[in-house]
This record gives C-alpha cells, sequence and structure tokens, in this order.
C-alpha cells in the first residue's frame, strides 16, 4: 500500500520476510518503480526513511530517477 503526502513523499507499507527491527535512513536505495504513465517497471533510487518490524517494512520519503 502506498500513499502520497505533500506532494513527492510517499508513504508504504509491505511485508518482508524478517523478524528483527531496525531503523534506516538512506539517500540512494535502489528500488523498482511503476507508473500509470508507462508499461513495465523502472529502476529509481529511494531517499528517505526505513523502518522494519517483524514481517512489515514502512517506507517514508521520495523515489527519484538518475538522469545522465
Amino acid at each position: 500500500m502506498t500513499i502520497n503526502l505533500f506532494g513527492n513523499i510517499t508513504f508504504s507499507i509491505g511485508l518482508r520476510n524478517g523478524v528483527g527491527l531496525d531503523l534506516e535512513f538512506v539517500d540512494s536505495r535502489p528500488i523498482w518503480v511503476s507508473s500509470d504513465d508507462w508499461f513495465g517497471v523502472r529502476p529509481a533510487s529511494f531517499e528517505g526513511v526505513i523502518i522494519l518490524f517483524p514481517f512489515i517494512i514502512i517506507t517514508i520519503g521520495q523515489a527519484f530517477e538518475a538522469r545522465d
């Protein structure tokens, strides 16, 4: 589930295969993104906060594509 907050900021909750607790502050984590504007997925980078709970991952931040 992904929700857009304040324009470019996204909040998402997903499932993961893990049981540890962790808090990450990332500035270039690789992710896959999709859009209604194109078909398929593209690589992008994620900048923000990642909170890992047992079996749940919560992300808050921005996704952006690297430009040449």
